[in-house]
Parts: C-alpha cells; structure tokens; sequence
C-alpha cells in the first residue's frame, strides 16, 4: 500500500501557476521553503497567473480612485458606495454558490428517498435557486435599466431633432 503524501503538490502547484508567493505557498500548506523550492525546480513549474499582478492593480485602482475623488466627498461617496455594492454582490454570490450545494445534496437525497414524486417539486426548488441569482447578480438587471435608459435618451434626442 502507498504511502499517502506528506503534501498537497496538486492544490501547492495550482497556488504556485496562479502566482501566488513562495513564502505564502509555504505558509498556507506548511511546506519548507527548500523543499517548495526544489519541486519547482525539479519539475519546472512556471507561473502561469499573476496574482500578485492582480492585487498590484488592484492598488493602483485604489490610488486613482483616491486621486480622482481627493477634493469632492460626493465623488468619494460614489465610489464607497460602488465598492461597497461589489462588496455585497460577491458575499451574496458566495452564500448563493453554498445554498446552491446545499440544494444540489438536498436534490440528489430526495430524490433517491423519493421525497421529490413531481418535477413540479424540483421545479419549485429551480425557482428559489433563480430568484437567489436575480439577487446575487443584479448587473444583469442593471444592465437592462441601463439599457432602457439609452433607449429613452435617443428617444429625448430624436425629439429635440425634430
């Protein structure tokens, strides 16, 4: 019988290829730095992501967001307010993705027991799972306001035309 590894070098790979830091990689999967660093480079993993690229870009949208807003608090509202909005919307995403699992285990027992006789029973379930992501992912409603109010101002326009 094998051994069972000491070491998650699939998920430590995939933390590695998504440009996460070594001395991060070590800590989070209590690796040595030696050892980490001997695997890549036995195994030449190259990095194929660039998450701290992304954080760094990150930053430097804060820092335009600070400078575009520095002397107007109605600006500095807007922008608290957007990122909060964002904020909520990937907590609202994330409790959307664990109810969803929750749902898909609670199908799969159910209807194995048979507790669910009608689709009309899965139907019902479906339909609360639509209406947590109507919630979870208002762009797409924002998207459509949006697009309704571009409507209205090329009719504004067309008047003003004529």
């Amino acid at each position: 019988m094998a051994r069972p590894l000491k070491y998650n070098w699939e998920a430590i790979k995939k933390a590695y290829e998504d440009g996460i830091d070594k001395p991060t990689i070590s800590r989070k999967y209590k690796v040595s730095k030696k050892t980490l660093a001997n695997k890549i480079g036995s195994e030449k993993w190259k990095v194929m992501g660039g998450l701290d690229t992304d954080i760094a870009e990150f930053k430097d949208s804060l820092s335009r967001i600070s400078q575009n807003t520095q002397n107007d608090p109605i600006k500095q509202e807007i922008a608290l307010d957007k990122i909060e909005t964002i904020l909520e919307d990937n907590e609202l995403i994330g409790n959307n993705r664990k109810l969803l699992k929750a749902f898909q285990g609670l199908v799969g027992r159910n209807i194995k027991d048979g507790a669910y006789k009608t689709p009309q029973d899965i139907k019902a379930g479906v339909s609360s799972i639509k209406d947590i992501e109507a919630v979870a992912r208002p762009q797409n409603n924002q998207i459509n306001v949006q697009n309704n109010n571009a409507n209205i101002l090329k009719q504004d326009i067309k008047i003003q035309w004529e």
